[in-house]
């Protein structure tokens, strides 16, 4: 039985392919093993059960979706975090999230909460660095600001009838209705920008709109 420090990786990845694409139902034990190219004993190796395996794909999507909500803030606050999720190696992650967010269970009660707590660490690193007005609890505005996000996840598929962008898309960017998207999302929460920040946004909304 071959195995190496790449097997877990490589298992956990076709496990998030197969749920981006059919939802749990769609996670068995040898549809995973087909996908990785490697035992079905493997699964019990490296995770214990399909549960656990599962459970690693939800810590792999939260650290995912941390790393992507960091680069965001960095580069360019108030721009939906998910969208950063849409580059090489991390395709599959909207379409997880898309499958998991409507099943209810502890491991996705703790993956929203994750995020829920990362966000309240970059929207604080936000107001210390002068891009987002503060708030008089940041706690529930990152959890209602979370949970928004994420309900545009679970819902892409009337995101798509309305706004036509696939939020599943790896060329997010490139979709006709991207500029509008961006645009009517920062309208909605512009109260949450200090006012430099709004002048900066509107003026690359006007670019966006001319490309």
């Amino acid at each position: 039985m071959t195995d190496d420090r790449t097997t877990p990786a490589r298992l956990r990845d076709a496990a998030i392919a197969l749920v981006a694409e059919g939802g749990t139902k769609a996670l068995t034990a040898r549809a995973v093993a087909e996908r990785a190219g490697l035992s079905q004993g493997l699964i019990r190796h490296h995770f214990g059960s399909m549960a656990g395996l599962l459970g690693a794909c939800d810590e792999h999507v939260a650290a995912e979706v941390r790393a992507g909500k960091s680069e965001a803030i960095i580069q360019s606050p108030g721009f939906d975090p998910l969208a950063s999720l849409k580059v090489e190696g991390r395709e599959w992650i909207v379409g997880y999230l898309a499958a998991r967010l409507t099943e209810d269970s502890e491991g996705i009660d703790d993956l929203v909460d994750a995020l829920i707590g990362d966000a309240e660490e970059y929207l604080r690193a936000g107001v210390e660095a002068g891009m987002l007005a503060p708030t008089r609890d940041e706690r529930l505005r990152a959890a209602i600001l979370t949970i928004f996000s994420l309900g545009s996840v679970a819902m892409h598929r009337h995101l798509t009838r309305h706004l036509g962008v696939d939020l599943r898309s790896p060329d997010f960017a490139s979709q006709p209705g991207y500029a509008d998207y961006v645009r009517i999302q920062f309208e909605a929460f512009e109260s949450l920008f200090t006012p430099a920040v709004v002048e900066q946004y509107r003026g690359l909304f006007a670019s966006l709109e001319e490309e």
